[in-house]
């Protein structure tokens, strides 16, 4: 297993593992173009995991500063390994990977959101030291 930064050719990949595995229905010119943007904003990063050169899974996340936090903060903002090589510790060497670069960055916070309804994806992050706290989101109305 390697882990990686992520470079433009793994556009698809990311939508393969997007579509097929989350099920969300990504247009590729969409995703490209916010992919795209995130790289260029210059705090957003993408990591890819890769078995033999095929992704097989990808976390992103952008670093932020808060009001109440000394440090610059991360934000995971995804994290998605493909349904075929899930229970395999890729997702927290994907995990551990931020960690490094807060680590070597001198940030001490890193959060994320997770759905209600995602269980297994809370049981997961529990187990790799992360604590569920409450969060209010607004919904867009539109």
């Amino acid at each position: 297993m390697n882990i990686r930064k992520y470079e433009n050719t793994d556009i698809y990949a990311l939508r393969d593992i997007l579509d097929k595995d989350l099920g969300y229905n990504t247009e590729l010119s969409a995703l490209t173009e916010r992919v795209n943007k995130m790289i260029n904003c210059g705090n957003y990063h993408i990591l890819v995991a890769c078995d033999n050169n095929k992704i097989v899974g990808f976390i992103s996340f952008v670093t932020f500063l808060a009001f109440e936090v000394k440090n610059e903060c991360i934000k995971i903002i995804a994290l998605a390994v493909s349904e075929k090589y899930r229970r395999q510790g890729i997702g927290t060497e994907l995990l551990k990977a931020v960690e490094e670069y807060a680590g070597n960055n001198n940030i001490q916070t890193i959060s994320l959101n997770s759905g209600l309804i995602r269980k297994d994806a809370h049981f997961f992050y529990e187990n790799n030291r992360y604590k569920i706290r409450a969060v209010l989101t607004a919904l867009n109305s539109n």
